[in-house]
């Protein structure tokens, strides 16, 4: 007997999506899900390869055109002069470029500035004349006042390397911003650029000015041509920060500032170990006669730091009027190899004052002392 119906065989096609299993349902989904978001993260990255390849090849062919200009106008060609010795910049030609978009305004100034980077004298000055004639500057002076701190250093960075001033005001009010390399730039840009009052800036430092800061602006006020250097004995109080006062201390130095010794000798009651060897180093440097009886006074008391300046002090001072006082050092520092290197060394020192005890103490000295007398006295071992 046959029944009126057949059976069908198990089919995925017999059922709807919404017939399975739930467990089948999430696999499928989370299936679909991870190939749609696969295909869109390849489209994302097809994407912004094809856009930075169109991006990269405009910028390539802007730079070519720009570097064709600079060569032709510029580096090759004497600058057009009339008769009261102005200065007639090609402006014109510069005008064909794009320059009512700022992705070209940015590669022009970083063209200007590399080529500026290279070039001195009447070249760099005609770099720095186009930059201005084409307005090229408004839009770092806008970028001071953005909310990224990366474009407020680039801004200051270009202004700086284009040496245009006008914005000292900003600047200085920049120095005293969060961010330490906004701060920085700052106060490169003022030193630079500011005619006025080129080292305000340190009346307003309140955060350690670090040595790398103080490198770069070193460098910068002592290449700067024309520059008026302030009596830095100004700055050497506990009133300000003490970065601000051990930088102040090396460009005393550094200008033969002897007017700053009675400063320096004020610094040694200073409360920081750091700032008071920092003055008996600088006091040594300028070879200051007048403090010599107070250095090896305030020997014995102070910490080995300022020991070690005292002794360095001393003979570069080289009146030889404590040379028993270096040889008692040399003799009891036995523990301390510090102390007897630097009171050795400033026994050389003096070997055209006191040449005589010095070959007396070389030729009864033994053991470590004439090792240590000997190795002072090789001069290619440098201080």
């Amino acid at each position: 007997m046959k029944l009126g119906y057949t059976i069908l065989p198990y089919s995925w096609q017999t059922q709807s999506f919404y017939d399975l299993p739930v467990f089948i349902q999430g696999a499928i989904v989370v299936s679909l899900l991870a190939i749609g978001a696969t295909v869109l993260v390849f489209l994302r990255i097809l994407m912004i390869r094809v856009i930075r390849f169109y991006y990269r090849r405009r910028g390539q062919r802007l730079r070519s055109q720009i570097d064709m200009l600079i060569m032709e106008h510029i580096i090759s060609s004497e600058p057009v002069r009339d008769i009261a010795t102005i200065v007639f910049l090609p402006t014109a030609a510069f005008q064909h470029l794009p320059l009512h978009k700022r992705w070209a305004r940015r590669i022009l100034v970083h063209r200007l500035q590399k080529y500026r980077s290279n070039f001195s004298g009447s070249v760099s000055e005609s770099l720095r004349q186009l930059y201005i004639a084409l307005g090229l500057q408004k839009d770092a002076a806008r970028d001071l006042h953005a909310l990224s701190w990366s474009k407020k250093v680039g801004a200051l960075g270009e202004l700086f390397n284009m040496e245009i001033g006008g914005y000292e005001s900003q600047a200085l009010h920049l120095t005293q911003h969060r961010n330490r390399y906004v701060r920085g730039m700052a106060r490169c840009y003022i030193v630079k650029i500011s005619e006025d009052h080129p080292f305000s800036f340190l009346d307003h430092i309140n955060a350690p000015l670090v040595s790398w800061e103080q490198f770069e602006l070193f460098k910068i006020i002592t290449d700067r041509q024309g520059l008026a250097i302030p009596a830095f004995a100004k700055w050497m109080n506990e009133q300000y920060h003490p970065s601000v006062v051990s930088f102040s201390l090396k460009l005393a130095v550094h200008f033969m500032q002897f007017d700053a010794i009675p400063r320096m000798i004020a610094l040694l009651d200073s409360p920081l170990v750091a700032i008071r060897a920092e003055a008996v180093n600088s006091l040594g440097k300028l070879m200051a006669q007048e403090a010599e009886d107070i250095l090896v006074m305030r020997y014995s008391y102070e910490e080995l730091p300022v020991q070690i300046e005292i002794l360095k002090a001393i003979g570069r001072i080289g009146t030889g009027r404590y040379l028993p006082f270096l040889e008692y050092i040399f003799h009891t520092s036995a523990n301390d190899f510090l102390l007897r290197k630097h009171s050795a060394k400033s026994i050389e020192r003096h070997r055209f004052t006191a040449g005589i005890e010095i070959e007396k103490l070389l030729n009864t000295s033994a053991g470590d002392e004439h090792l240590h007398l000997q190795h002072a006295l090789n001069p290619l071992i440098k201080y």
